[in-house]
């Protein structure tokens, strides 16, 4: 039997519940923080899928979800590799809210891994 995800939202608002149990059906455990009313929404995600690390930035448009560009293209190893490269990307607007969110993974992956 398969294990459903670890779903833990951070942020003001939750995404699409389908949307996102569809696109990370198949991680451990994903944290996000979204707020849906910037923009057309902002926010960044973090997975854990296989022992790899993901990071998705949850912003769109109103032709595309904040889910639609999600992929497992890019693994991280940890979660410091995973925090400088979203630097260099320049998520620097998302600074405090990927550093909340690598504090809920650390936690979560210590509870239950």
């Amino acid at each position: 039997m398969k294990k459903e995800p670890i779903i833990i939202s951070q942020g003001k608002d939750k995404l699409d519940k389908s949307d996102l149990e569809e696109r990370v059906s198949d991680a451990l455990i994903v944290v996000y923080d979204y707020e849906a009313e910037i923009q057309g929404g902002l926010g960044v995600l973090i997975a854990f899928k296989e022992g790899k690390f993901y990071f998705h930035i949850l912003s769109h448009c109103s032709c595309l979800g904040p889910m639609d560009e999600f992929t497992y293209d890019k693994p991280y190893e940890d979660l410091d590799s995973l925090r400088e490269a979203a630097s260099e990307d320049g998520c620097y607007a998302y600074d405090e809210e990927i550093d909340a969110l690598i504090e809920i993974m650390k936690k979560e992956m210590e509870e239950r891994l």
